[in-house]
């Protein structure tokens, strides 16, 4: 599909290009290299669930190297940028993350990282493990030593602060949403359906009274009864977040 657009923009590029480092059986794939004089622009397509705030980590060290190599093969007078573009395709959104460029400080060590990851491939080592936004879709994860000190990575972190964030607004909101609903249920009734002048669509139903089953009672008084009826009910992981309290300044000797 982007190339299509690609193509229709009279864009020249080439399409997964690969680049080899010269002193390690190291191999980058770029999806989309755009070409000028003198001039090249790293495009890396990712699709996802979801398109995040900010790259993540891992996307943003697979264009550094895609660029590192870049740089190697074209010299130090080529200028050379690059970019994300995320792709959700349920949702039928994308988004580009720009302006990166290459940096010996970044691609230096991941370039080591990746002799590692060979050394380790080939038993002459202990891999070293890296946690990150990522390790939720590692089928290795139970046990890895990245998770073993509960070490929190920044890209983690990050998320912990914008859902803590969140989850705080949403309690306020719900704290200025309740007394409006009364309001609004009281002037319209239990049935009504409209529409104000500014396009806003507004319902009120009523849900009839019903029946619950008093499970404890149940248990209690009827126990063959309840163990005959009963299902398993499937568990659930519970998220809890919440800012804490500063902790005390140390008293002055």
């Amino acid at each position: 599909m982007f190339r299509e657009f690609f193509l229709s923009g009279g864009a020249a590029f080439q399409e997964e290009v690969e680049i080899c480092h010269p002193s390690y059986d190291i191999v980058c794939h770029i999806d989309f290299l755009f070409r000028g004089k003198n001039r090249f622009h790293v495009v890396e397509m990712k699709s996802t669930g979801g398109i995040p705030e900010e790259p993540y980590g891992s996307w943003v060290d697979q264009l550094h190297v895609q660029m590192g190599l870049l740089r190697i093969r074209e010299g130090e007078k080529a200028e050379i940028g690059g970019s994300i573009l995320a792709v959700d395709l349920n949702k039928g959104e994308y988004r580009e993350f720009n302006s990166y460029a290459p940096h010996p400080e970044v691609f230096t060590p991941l370039i080591e990282r990746g002799s590692h990851i060979l050394s380790a491939m080939r038993g002459e080592c202990e891999p070293n493990t890296i946690p990150s936004i990522l390790c939720g879709h590692c089928s290795y994860r139970t046990g890895c030593p990245a998770h073993r000190d509960q070490e929190i990575p920044q890209e983690v972190t990050d998320r912990v602060a914008d859902y803590e964030s969140l989850d705080r607004q949403k309690k306020a909101l719900e704290k200025r949403m309740d007394p409006l609903k009364k309001e609004l249920i009281s002037f319209f009734g239990e049935r009504f359906q409209g529409i104000t002048e500014t396009g806003i669509a507004v319902a009120t139903t009523t849900v009839a009274p019903g029946e619950t089953i008093d499970s404890t009672r149940l248990k209690k008084d009827f126990p063959d009864v309840f163990q005959a009826c009963s299902k398993p009910k499937a568990g659930y992981t519970k998220l809890e977040v919440r800012q804490l309290p500063p902790a005390p300044l140390a008293k002055a000797a």
